[in-house]
This record gives structure tokens, C-alpha cells and sequence, in this order.
């Protein structure tokens, strides 16, 4: 499973994750510490990220959401994702 470290407390438009590993499924962790499950999947062709509801080091819950990607550049042997817009899902 990859692993993927958020660039702030939580995602917004313009955040970056520094994804290390392969495969799809992925451990995201943030800068407060908290973690969530994540699954890269394709979008109607286009990459977008699956978040599923965490609760932040505050205590804050977030909800499932999905994450379009608005950019991919590779960086050494990970890969750095830019978030564009999210979805809430149920």
C-alpha cells in the first residue's frame, strides 16, 4: 500500500500530496497527525482521489470526499498530486 503525506491539516483546492509507494490504495497523512484511507480511481478518464471520512487532531470530523486532481508531476520516486475541487460522497 503507498503512503501519501498531505501538505497542511486537511485538503483544498491547491493542496499537495507527496505519494511514495504503488498501487491505487493509499494511508494519507497529515501534517496534525491524522490519517485517512484513500484510493486513487479514474474519473471519466482523468485521476481523482477518494478520501474517506477522518477526524482531524482537533476534532474535527471530515466526510468522505473526492478529490479531482488538477496536476501529477513525478518528484525523485514518488509523485506529487495538486487536489483541485472535492465532491462530497455518501
Amino acid at each position: 500500500m503507498a503512503t501519501a503525506e498531505a501538505s497542511h491539516t486537511h485538503l483544498f483546492p491547491g493542496a499537495v500530496l507527496v505519494i511514495a509507494g504503488a498501487g491505487p490504495s493509499l494511508v494519507v497523512t497529515f501534517r496534525d497527525g491524522a490519517s485517512a484511507a484513500a484510493e486513487i480511481v479514474d474519473d471519466g478518464g482523468k485521476p481523482a482521489l477518494v478520501v474517506e471520512a477522518y477526524t482531524t487532531s482537533a476534532g474535527t470530523v471530515i466526510p468522505r470526499k473526492m478529490w479531482l486532481v488538477s496536476a501529477v508531476e513525478t518528484e525523485g520516486a514518488g509523485v506529487r498530486l495538486k487536489v483541485g475541487r472535492s465532491v462530497v460522497l455518501e
